[in-house]
Formats: structure tokens, C-alpha cells, sequence
């Protein structure tokens, strides 16, 4: 199972790359394909995670919560894509701007880059997985021809 997640999880980074840095105004096909691509893996990519990570109920509490607003913004991504898309919404005229934009486009840009943070948080809760490690980078002596250790190769003052 690790091997086939992690291969899960490399095609998702590049369908992630896909959609993050080929706009739908550049490729509209392109960028939605690999964005529905991108979604579709992150459910296993998710589950994987989630089960195979050490036993660390705090990690373990930050994934799923943050599984679940991944999944639940999902269903307003959709509806405002609709509206964009679909429907044809047209741009609307707030009293506090003084120019037309896209509301449905708008709200749906916003949810589509909570996406990626929420991504990014999810991934970023693996530091607490690490927690309770130490990691140090230590110097080794050099060696002689005859193998014994000898000092560094350089002194710290005394």
C-alpha cells in the first residue's frame, strides 16, 4: 500500500501543478482536467495518509479535520463552477466597488485556491508526527590510510 500511495500522491502534485500554474484563461481544458484529476487522487492520497501515519491522536484529529473542510468546500467549488460556467451568472455591482467583477467566478477562485491551502495544512501536520525525534548533524574525524580517526580538519578556538 505505501508504494501505491506514494505514486498517488506524485501524479497529484504534478495534476496539482497542472491547474495551479496553467490558468483556465491560458487552457481551459487543460486546467480543468487536471484539477478534476487533482481532486479525484486526493481522496485515496487522504485515506492513505490518515491510515498509514503513526498513532499521534493529535495528527491524527488535525487530518481529519482538515480532510473534511477539503471535502466540504468542495460541494460550494462546484456550485459557483456551475454558475460560472452553466448558468453564465453575470458580474454584479456591489455597493462597495466601483467596477463589475464576477461574483460567481470571484467566490469560486476562493474556494478553489482554499484548496491549496488546505492541501498545504494537511501535509504541514506532519511535523507533528516528528515531534518526539532529534535529529543532529554531528562531524565524523578523518580517517588515516591505516583507518584510525584522527582529529577534524579544522580546530575550534579554546
Amino acid at each position: 500500500m505505501p508504494k501505491i500511495i506514494a505514486a498517488i500522491g506524485v501524479l497529484r502534485t504534478l495534476l496539482c501543478g497542472g491547474w495551479v500554474y496553467v490558468t483556465s484563461t491560458d487552457d481551459h481544458g487543460f486546467h480543468d482536467i487536471t484539477m478534476i484529476g487533482y481532486i479525484l487522487c486526493t481522496l485515496p492520497w487522504t485515506l492513505g495518509i490518515i491510515s498509514m501515519s503513526p498513532l499521534n491522536p493529535r495528527a491524527v484529529k488535525y487530518r481529519k479535520v482538515i480532510a473534511g473542510s477539503f471535502f466540504g468546500l468542495l460541494v460550494p467549488l462546484i456550485y459557483f463552477f456551475i454558475q460560472h460556467k452553466v448558468h453564465r451568472v453575470p458580474g454584479g455591482n456591489p455597493p462597495f466597488y466601483d467596477f463589475k467583477i464576477d461574483i460567481a467566478y470571484t467566490i469560486y477562485a476562493f474556494f478553489e485556491w482554499s484548496l491549496v491551502l488546505l492541501d498545504a495544512g494537511f501535509d504541514a501536520v506532519s511535523y507533528l508526527d516528528f515531534d518526539k525525534f532529534e535529529f543532529q548533524v554531528i562531524e565524523r574525524g578523518h580517517k588515516d590510510d591505516d583507518g584510525s580517526e584522527t582529529r577534524p580538519l579544522y580546530h575550534s578556538p579554546v
